[in-house]
């Protein structure tokens, strides 16, 4: 009876406190990274398709390639720039760029695209990547409203 009570009283304890605490919430992770893990995930899903292993998000690479999208969108400018602007920490750095004139971020119709271009297709499946980030904005470019998508590799 004593060791009932004991246990009865320990469990009220407990439950008192853990009312009087309140519940840790997580922080809600920021749209920016959940749409390029999201991509991660779809060129990951590609690569797999092939053979390859996947690539590590790298937070770096998905800075700079958010940085690049959105600088593509305010300068109104679809092309690669001279230098990729990462971290050096990296030896090599490569780039994909995609931009749709449709609604929606089209993961998959994007990876899709990148595919079937070879120039694309070699970077997204060369064995030498071991990171990737991936930025998106929309906005206005050229004749209208676009979503562009620019992925950075690093090895």
């Amino acid at each position: 009876m004593l060791r009932f009570r004991i246990l009865l009283a320990c469990t009220l304890a407990m439950a008192a406190l853990s009312a009087a605490t309140p519940a840790a919430k997580a922080a809600p992770v920021p749209r920016s990274v959940a749409i390029s893990h999201t991509m991660v995930a779809e060129l990951n899903y590609a690569r797999s398709r092939h053979g390859l292993p996947a690539l590590q998000p790298s937070r770096l690479l998905r800075i700079s390639a958010g940085a690049f999208s959105r600088y593509i969108v305010r300068r109104d400018y679809f092309g690669h720039a001279a230098s990729i602007h990462a971290s050096s920490r990296f030896r090599r750095l490569g780039e994909v760029l995609e931009i749709h004139y449709r609604r929606g971020y089209r993961f998959r119709g994007t990876v899709n695209a990148w595919l079937n271009s070879p120039s694309h297709r070699a970077v997204l499946l060369s064995p030498r990547w071991r990171y990737v980030g991936a930025g998106q904005t929309t906005g206005r470019v050229g004749r209208g409203r676009a979503t562009v998508w620019v992925a950075h590799f690093g090895a």
